[in-house]
């Protein structure tokens, strides 16, 4: 059953009242701070900060210096003439840290703010050799939020905040950087070529296993962390260190906010698609702090105020709490709680499917972590974590389709999965000199899963009244097992332009005993203050997970690890004049791959296992290469724009190719291009600040159509053709608009998000219908669309107590 989940009609029907209310608030907020304006000549709610960043010696100014306040979550970047503003603070105290790659980084404490006024702040940067332990050194690393002051910051939080994102969501707001490959159903993505699978993904340095609400929908619509309690991200799309195991393609690396220094804020917003909570603060005089942050998404309210009656019921909900104190004067203690749950009911439409057909899925995950950071001395930092995880799926449902009137197939799942573990890991960091810093760390992980499946796939003849049952899967399987990890690395300065990391990986899984080591060295040269040359070669080795086993296709043992090489060469330099200019190339081959389960058609199915366009693919081995290009330029202190461009080809080195539920197979032993070849890639961003109030976001995505096999009812004919044609070419342009109000002694920030502006209709698959008459059956062809224009909407509101 194939069924699309988000429609833009029903978003618009649900949400015209929510609309008006929007509006109404954007008309009066908008007079409200008209009238501020004339009372007390402000530009903006709140304090602000403002000032010039320049070269102590010289004068000249420091495009792209990064300021942010100590501890808090106010920050910006220099514009071209070095100019910076950093508006929106309550009144009080701040610290404010100045940095950027070449200079040493200053502090300026006791910065006086007050409401409706302008704190001027000037400052003068000293030159310095950048340290060696905050280097980046590995190619393909892009910075979103934070503070590094060693690498370049491709979006700020405002930036992430004004992007259009499609449920205020984080990871559909980063997927437009070079590399990414995603599509508009599912937040998930893939990196240069890789399987979304073959992604690290921490938060605040422990390891997240499929972070996703509705994992029916492409793997997951929505992730499961809320954006608004996040203070950076780390996106490496290849050539990591030795310190990230047990993955082919990137790493995700996710840090929670850090609360502000002798304050206290709580936040609540509320969007078409959700509606969160968060507060955050210090205690004991700051030696302490808070974080909790809670979400729930309520589309099944919506529905039910609307009076509709739907055969829809998606529920979901997520929370996070950090509390962390200070041990001493070296010791830092945190503890961490993450829990997310949701719930899905499917029930087929009376007027194609029978009255009978359900599906209904949960899923769940609970983490819990304690983590020591320990600094013995300036030169020596530990940092060990304890962590216990748990993830749930339940699934079961009926789902029945008619073919030409003569028969249908049923298709009867019940399937539960418990997923469980307990890790104990500890990482290192030691500066030897000014020219040399060791790194390495250790790890244990106890994995246990527990798999109960049960499928019935039946042909009903509705002639004869006969059901006959065609295929049976039975599976009860507990595999458990110990994970073992170490790494070794060295980073030396070989000489001033200079900088070589070389680390060493040993990895070992118990349950599918593999034992694999990974050699990886990356390099960075700088030839001037403002380029910089980098460059990467390494294996990469990656299990199959303990709870990877598709007992559904009948798969009841673990296949070796598999191996990709990374070879990646880049340059970035930051032109005087405010342009940031980033360039990379590529090639990743992969080697001992695991086959791989595929639905030919593309269609979103309840029970992707049972379908008959079902096939398992075996490989060879397989290819990633590309050439990326990323450009940012801040034009003035009113537009930024980012621009992006990624050549790429995915192939794989197909030998044969087989359905799961009949005797056809084809021999391929030829390459053919990746499900996901995503050849040409653009993304354009254009982010118009008119005011300190106003923001506004126009963005325009487009990318080659990917591959896929065009057949009607032939098995032999879409075997022969898999990945042989290509759809049209994707695509969308989206505008975001944010208005910013100072009102009942806090922030309100609303917004209005239009996705797909124009209404362009992108291809997603197509399938086909047979038709019947008095002179027969004809399979006709019919097409699937993505996403029509889709309105969303939504405030939030912060004040400190």
């Amino acid at each position: 059953m194939g069924y699309q989940t988000f429609s833009a009609c029903r978003h618009q029907q649900s949400g015209r009242f929510f609309i008006l209310i929007l509006t109404w608030i954007l008309i009066v907020g908008s007079a409200h701070g008209h009238l501020a304006v004339s009372s007390t000549h402000s530009e903006g709610p709140g304090g602000r900060i403002s000032g010039r960043i320049v070269d102590a010696v010289t004068g000249v100014s420091v495009a792209g210096a990064s300021v942010v306040t100590v501890n808090g979550s106010g920050g910006t970047q220099a514009d071209a003439e070095g100019r910076y503003l950093i508006d929106r603070l309550d009144a009080g105290d701040y610290s404010l840290q100045f940095s950027h790659i070449g200079y040493e980084t200053r502090q300026v404490d006791d910065v006086s703010v007050r409401n409706n006024d302008t704190h001027v702040l000037d400052i003068r940067l000293k030159k310095a050799p950048i340290d060696l332990k905050g280097m980046t050194v590995v190619p393909g690393r892009y910075a979103v939020m934070g503070s590094d002051p060693t690498t370049s910051q491709i979006m700020t939080r405002r930036d992430l905040a004004t992007v259009p994102q499609l449920g205020e969501d984080l990871y559909r707001a980063i997927n437009r950087l070079p590399g990414i490959t995603s599509n508009e159903f599912s937040a998930r993505f893939n990196v240069r070529g890789g399987e979304y699978e073959q992604l690290l993904v921490t938060l605040d340095g422990l390891l997240l296993y499929e972070p996703f609400h509705l994992k029916d929908i492409e793997g997951g619509a929505l992730t499961i962390i809320d954006a608004a309690a996040v203070d950076g991200i780390e996106l490496i799309t290849g050539g990591f260190g030795a310190e990230y195991g047990d993955r082919m393609s990137g790493v995700l690396s996710i840090r929670s906010r850090r609360p502000p220094i002798n304050r206290r804020r709580f936040s609540f917003g509320i969007s078409v698609m959700n509606v969160r909570v968060m507060s955050e603060g210090t205690f004991n005089n700051n030696r302490g702090s808070w974080l909790f942050s809670a979400k729930r998404g309520y589309m099944d309210l919506i529905q039910k105020l609307d009076g509709r009656d739907d055969k829809l019921d998606p529920r979901y909900y997520d929370l996070f709490a950090k509390v962390q104190h200070q041990i001493g004067g070296r010791h830092v203690l945190a503890a961490h709680f993450l829990r997310a749950g949701d719930n899905l009911l499917i029930a087929g439409s009376e007027d194609y499917y029978s009255e009978y057909d359900t599906l209904v899925t949960s899923f769940d995950n609970t983490y819990g972590w304690l983590t020591l950071y320990s600094e013995f001395s300036g030169r020596l930092m530990a940092r060990t974590m304890i962590s216990l995880g748990k993830v749930g799926h339940d699934r079961s449902g009926r789902i029945s389709t008619d073919h030409d009137g003569t028969y249908n197939i049923s298709r009867r799942v019940i399937d539960t999965k418990s997923f469980r573990t307990a890790a104990i890991k500890s990482d290192w960091e030691w500066e030897v000199s000014e020219r040399s810093v060791l790194k390495l760390g250790v790890e244990t992980r106890g994995l246990a899963t527990t798999y109960d499946y049960e499928g019935h796939l039946y042909r009903y003849y509705w002639d004869s009244h006969r059901l006959i049952r065609i295929d049976t899967v039975l599976a009860q399987l507990e595999p458990s097992g110990v994970q073992l990890g170490g790494y070794l690395a060295g980073r030396f300065r070989i000489a001033e332009p200079l900088t070589v990391e070389l680390g060493l990986r040993y990895d070992r899984m118990t349950y599918s005993d593999d034992e694999t080591f990974s050699p990886r060295i990356n390099f960075v040269c700088r030839p001037g203050l403002r380029t910089s040359i980098r460059a990467g070669w390494g294996y990469f080795y990656q299990a199959q997970g303990i709870d990877g086993l598709m007992v559904g296709d009948r798969e009841n043992s673990f296949n070796s690890a598999e191996r990709a090489e990374h070879w990646i060469i880049g340059l970035e330099h930051d032109f005087p004049f405010g342009l940031l200019f980033r360039a990379e190339g590529y090639v990743k081959k992969y080697s001992a791959l695991r086959p791989r389960f595929r639905n030919l058609l593309g269609s979103i199915e309840a029970f992707p296992e049972m379908e008959y366009d079902r096939v398992i693919v075996h490989r060879d081995g397989a290819e990633s290469r590309g050439l990326e290009v990323f450009l940012k330029k801040d034009v003035g202190r009113s537009i930024t724009l980012w621009a992006s461009y990624a050549l790429a080809q995915i192939q794989d080195d197909v030998s044969v190719v087989s359905y799961l539920h009949n005797d056809n197979t084809e021999r391929y032993d030829k390459t053919i291009p990746s499900p996901i070849d995503q050849r040409h890639t653009i993304y354009l961003d254009v982010n118009y600040r008119p005011t300190q109030k106003w923001q506004i976001n126009v963005s325009w995505r487009f990318h080659t159509g990917w591959p896929y096999a065009d057949s009607a009812d032939d098995y032999s004919a879409q075997l022969r053709r898999m990945c042989a044609v290509r759809y049209g070419n994707y695509s969308r342009v989206d505008l975001r608009v944010n208005r910013d109000i100072s009102i009942f002694s806090g922030h309100l920030t609303a917004y209005i998000e239009l996705i797909n502006l124009l209404g362009r209709k992108n291809i997603r698959s197509y399938y086909y219908e047979t038709v019947c008459d008095r002179d027969g059956c004809v399979p006709l062809k019919r097409t699937s669309h993505w996403l029509g224009t889709l309105p969303l909407f939504g405030i939030s509101y912060t004040r400190g107590f």
